[in-house]
């Protein structure tokens, strides 16, 4: 994946959606979502797994250990 890039322009959006409850959005569509206290262990079991995974945004996370 390359860099992130921003556009030298300011850009205004056509519209602005107001989407409500998420968690009740996620709920009604059937969409299980877990809350994890602490990213390390869900970390642990990411990198052990078969799963194709990106850690980068972990670098602004506090892992506790």
């Amino acid at each position: 994946m390359g860099p992130l890039l921003g556009s030298p322009a300011t850009v205004e959006p056509l519209e602005l959606v107001e989407l409500g409850d998420l968690l009740a959005r996620h709920a009604d569509a059937r969409i299980e979502l877990r809350i994890a206290p602490e990213l390390l262990g869900l970390w642990e079991n990411v990198i052990t797994s078969t799963l194709d995974f990106s850690g980068i945004r972990l670098r602004n996370a506090t892992l506790v250990q």
